[in-house]
């Protein structure tokens, strides 16, 4: 985001990860609990995939799901391209 947008990529990062992924993660409250809009949201931002993976594996061994194993994965890859695009488009790698 830093090679993409500069200094202010700080902004949309936290508004996505932090207020709402935290929010709606449903780690402090269960998801049932959660107001309709952060329950929906919550399922597709990887603070909410990872506490559903690891409720899964915790309580239910057998039987994973692997619906937050592809948000996670799809995250990830989508991350991955945009870095690969934006190093591309610049012409520089971000600093070590």
């Amino acid at each position: 985001m830093v090679v993409l947008i500069g200094r202010w990529a700080i902004l949309p990062t936290f508004t996505l990860f932090i207020i709402f992924g935290n929010a709606s993660s449903g780690g402090a409250v269960a998801p049932p609990l959660l107001p309709p809009f952060y329950e929906l949201i919550g399922r597709f931002l990887p603070p909410g995939a990872t506490v559903e993976t690891l409720r899964t594996a915790v309580y239910f061994p057998s039987a994973q799901h692997w619906k937050p194993i592809l948000v996670m994965t799809i995250w990830l890859m989508g991350t991955l391209a945009g870095l690969l695009v934006s190093t591309r488009l610049r012409g520089r790698a971000p600093a070590p």
